[in-house]
């Protein structure tokens, strides 16, 4: 069987289907979701079929660490991130449990894609 780590921002709406129920309920693999402190307690209005975890992302080894305790106990096959800020944690943990997936040199050259793009629309709106 497939598990899948999902690293999630947001609110429980982000997650919910037009009738109110979990998206991530009825997938043909069991999930674990890691939701950040802040958004915690909103995600676990979506605990049904899988796990949700309450992390701390500004504490990336704490996270990467409890990622490879749970996938002692039940491998995970791939971990997404649903946030481009998580992009690279996503990569640290997917390198440490020696996953397929983005590595930390292309989550790097994500985010500096990500940062030109920024200070670039920065800059044209300066110039306007």
């Amino acid at each position: 069987m497939h598990h899948l780590l999902i690293l999630a921002r947001g609110d429980a709406r982000t997650y919910c289907s037009v009738d109110g129920g979990s998206l991530l309920d009825g997938l043909p693999f069991e999930v674990t979701l890691f939701a950040d402190h802040g958004d915690g307690p909103a995600l676990r209005a979506l605990e049904g079929e899988h796990e949700i975890f309450v992390v701390h992302w500004n504490e990336g080894r704490e996270v990467a660490s409890r990622a490879a305790q749970l996938h002692t106990a039940v491998p995970f096959t791939a971990v997404a991130a649903f946030d481009e800020r998580l992009v690279g944690l996503a990569a640290q943990i997917r390198d440490a449990l020696g996953l397929d997936g983005m590595s930390m040199r292309a989550a790097e050259l994500f985010h500096q894609v990500l940062r030109n793009r920024m200070t670039g629309s920065a800059r044209q709106a300066v110039c306007q």
